[in-house]
């Protein structure tokens, strides 16, 4: 029924719809396409620095999230600090921002996840702090992964 998986390169018009949407809805500017492809080649030719997800529900594309990999001094480990995390509206009530961190949390070597929130995705606030995610003065939300 959900499934996440990393970013594939025939993926690249519908990304580019969702980021399109993610955009609009902040009334902001959206990245132009070549911008979007420069983000893609950035990703798959330093995958150390970060990834981009896309997120399915029933087979359709329904959002997609692009991680950035951050030492954090604090702990001394590698976190993800959420860039972008876009979910269409029609879709927020599955709360698949639970799945997309049980994904990350199972299948990617990190030790603690970070995400700051907009205006817009005060839903996703209240589901991150309903999975434990800790507010720290930066105003960034914060998971550390016990591993």
């Amino acid at each position: 029924m959900i499934k996440i998986r990393a970013y594939e390169h025939t993926d690249r018009y519908i990304f580019e719809k969702l980021v399109r949407e993610f955009y609009e809805e902040r009334k902001v500017k959206p990245p132009t396409s070549d911008q979007l492809f420069e983000t893609v080649g950035f990703f798959n030719s330093y995958p150390q620095c970060g990834k981009i997800f896309m997120i399915l529900y029933k087979e359709e594309f329904v959002g997609y999230c692009i991680v950035l990999s951050m030492w954090k001094n604090q702990f001394s480990n590698i976190l993800y600090l959420i860039d972008e995390l876009y979910i269409k509206k029609k879709h927020e009530k599955q709360k698949l921002e639970i799945d997309l961190i049980e994904y990350l949390i199972k299948y990617e070597k990190i030790h603690g996840i970070s995400i700051r929130f907009d205006n817009l995705n005060f839903r996703s606030k209240r589901t991150f702090k309903s999975i434990k995610f800790k507010r720290d003065k930066n105003d960034l939300y914060l998971k550390m992964i016990e591993v």
